[in-house]
């Protein structure tokens, strides 16, 4: 619940607490969150206890936070099934700001060969976060590294376990390609 407090004094410190451009006084402000099962909401109920429904109750009447989560999603383009998929209903949304929380299966291999192509993440991370920021309405982009594995999972078969344990690393190489494309698109600025 820390890093969820964390966010919103984020969110509630940098969205802009004005109206959207022409929208008149009664229109919350609206935050699109865009990522995989943890954004949809796994092994929780998603309507009241996923981490966008939690943000919701947190910030309050003033914002409609809408999930724009896709269980298995990976930020590469290549990936199957990917967030791309979704940008059409998050411009259709005309989000206020967008956070983005994605990494996690991009860490996989095997079958899905998403970690043999992760040479591609940081120019398909950028390019997601360019076109999220030339949406008509001009939102605010926010992004998160890929949270840590949770290891300590009840009932975690012993292959699964042997699996996360193999693609934690993995993560913390992800978080410094992010914060590579933030420094990036803030020097090109």
């Amino acid at each position: 619940m820390s890093r969820l407090f964390l966010l919103w004094i984020l969110i509630s410190s940098f969205m802009p607490t004005g109206l959207g451009a022409g929208e008149g006084p009664e229109r919350a402000l609206r935050l699109a969150l865009l990522g995989d099962s943890i954004t949809a909401g796994a092994r929780v109920e998603a309507l009241t206890e996923s981490y966008p429904a939690v943000l919701g109750h947190l910030l309050g009447q003033g914002y409609e936070v809408r999930s724009f989560g896709l269980g298995g999603a990976t930020l590469l383009r290549s990936g199957t099934p990917n967030v791309w998929s979704k940008l059409e209903a998050v411009a259709a949304f005309k989000p206020d700001g967008v956070l983005i929380m994605l990494g996690t299966n991009d860490t996989v291999d095997g079958d899905r060969g998403n970690w043999s192509r992760i040479g591609r993440f940081q120019s398909d991370a950028s390019d997601l976060v360019q076109h999220l920021l030339g949406l008509p309405s001009s939102p605010f982009v926010f992004l998160a590294g890929p949270t840590a594995m949770v290891l300590q999972t009840p009932d975690l078969k012993p292959e699964r376990l042997a699996n996360l344990t193999e693609r934690q690393p993995r993560l913390e190489q992800l978080r410094a390609v992010l914060e590579r494309v933030v420094h990036d698109l803030r020097s090109n600025k």
